[in-house]
């Protein structure tokens, strides 16, 4: 067991080694890395950061995290969907590897056709024993299965978040505006139905007479004609 004096003599040599700048510090943390698929640090030596950061971007218009929580899994979603494109990338590289390899051992320098390719593929498929892509595809499994389940719980979060908020009180729809009312058209003036009287009848000496008609009592016919005659002119 080292004695105390030891201890301190061995923190004080660590202190001393290794990268003093950030430069060196960001030189070296990268000393350990084997392939990429499961590295902390997202964007490696090599990669676009724009396009991470472009890819972010447009994660976040189509999901807009609300809360702590939504935005936890939100960071992890991005990460699983940098990691799968980065998968993908180095799938492309691995089989065009194959492929080259196989046609370089063939001295064959022309291009390859599609038929030509997928049989390469298959050759290597059929050629080398499983545990040359056992890790490819071990990780290929474990990046999927963690896209997915980000991805779900993202949107699990969400439906509940927006699940409990209220619903908008509904708006009445505006009354109708009243109709304005046109005013009728006042009737026509009505004449009187009364017929003019004919003036009467002036006889010889000026003094107006009433017709015959103006006469005739209740008892007495229309047609009659009132007897004027003197009674005395008739004894006689």
């Amino acid at each position: 067991m080292p004695s105390d004096r030891q201890l301190k003599a061995n923190r004080r040599n660590a202190a001393l080694g290794g990268p003093k700048t950030e430069a060196g510090r960001a030189a070296v943390c990268l000393n350990a890395l084997k392939h990429g698929c499961t590295a902390a640090t997202l964007v490696l030596p090599g990669e676009d950061a724009e396009a991470l950061k472009q890819l972010r971007e447009d994660l976040f218009d189509e999901y807009r995290p609300a809360s702590p929580t939504e935005q936890l899994l939100f960071d992890e979603f991005v990460r699983c969907s940098w990691l799968l494109l980065r998968l993908r990338r180095v799938e492309t590289e691995m089989w065009t590897g194959h492929i080259i390899g196989m046609r370089t051992r063939q001295a064959e320098s022309r291009d390859v056709t599609q038929q030509e390719a997928d049989r390469a593929l298959a050759a290597t498929l059929a050629e080398n024993p499983a545990s040359h892509f056992v890790n490819y595809f071990r990780y290929e499994r474990m990046i999927t299965r963690n896209f997915y389940r980000a991805l779900d719980k993202l949107e699990a979060v969400q439906r509940a978040r927006r699940r409990a908020q209220p619903l908008p009180a509904a708006v009445p729809d505006p009354a109708p505006a009243p109709e304005p009312v046109s005013a009728a058209p006042l009737p026509p003036p009505r004449h009187s139905e009364r017929r003019p009287q004919p003036p009467p009848e002036l006889s010889g000496n000026g003094i107006g007479t009433v017709s015959p008609l103006r006469q005739t009592g209740p008892g007495t016919p229309p047609d009659s004609a009132p007897n004027n005659t003197d009674p005395e002119s008739q004894a006689a």
